[in-house]
């Protein structure tokens, strides 16, 4: 197979068929954040962090990522958040030990967790050590990662912790606030 059928396959499987087509060329990042999107991919190490609101191309960027990364990385992978609670449940049903299948889903040249905060059952204890525990294998790792998610710092301090808000916002990692960019599936 092609690249491009293999990067088309692996965008339609992790984020769906609308994100299918996705470029960096065509995403609706403005001129500064689209640059420190670039600049991070250059580099192509520790957090990429695309904060917004609903609807105002988050994913898109995550998708556009996967395509422009792809060959560029020993291996690409995303998932949303909710597919990550999902997997470890599964485990645990099985093993009752999440730790080590957590470790196992993010092993990842570059990995992608889309739409932190999003799965709409609140930050339970259980979650919110499951995330800090992905942010901080990540972070740790130094490995490049991108993070999407509706929360802003407040939100990203006060539901996923000190810990985790510490290791999202270091210096070396990129921030991308979109919150001012209007919502693209009403506009």
């Amino acid at each position: 197979m092609d690249r491009e059928t293999i990067v088309h396959q692996m965008k339609t499987s992790m984020f769906g068929q609308r994100y299918a087509g996705s470029t960096m060329a065509n995403t609706v990042l403005n001129p500064e954040h689209s640059q420190k999107v670039l600049d991070w991919l250059k580099e192509c190490k520790n957090f990429l962090l695309l904060m917004g609101k609903p609807g105002c191309g988050k994913t898109y960027v995550c998708s556009a990522i996967m395509d422009y990364c792809y060959g560029k990385v020993s291996d690409v992978y995303a998932m949303r958040e909710g597919e990550l609670f999902e997997r470890l449940r599964r485990t645990m049903d099985l093993k009752g030990d999440y730790r080590q299948e957590i470790e196992y889903q993010l092993d990842h040249g570059l990995f992608i967790l889309d739409d932190i905060g999003s799965s709409g059952e609140g930050q339970t204890g259980w979650r919110k050590e499951v995330l800090f525990e992905a942010i901080a294998l990540r972070y740790e790792s130094q490995k490049p990662t991108v993070f999407s998610t509706n929360y802003d710092r407040s939100d990203i301090k006060s539901k996923l912790g000190e810990r985790a808000y510490s290791r999202l916002f270091a210096s070396e990692n990129t921030i991308i606030d979109m919150f001012t960019y209007p919502d693209l599936r009403i506009s």
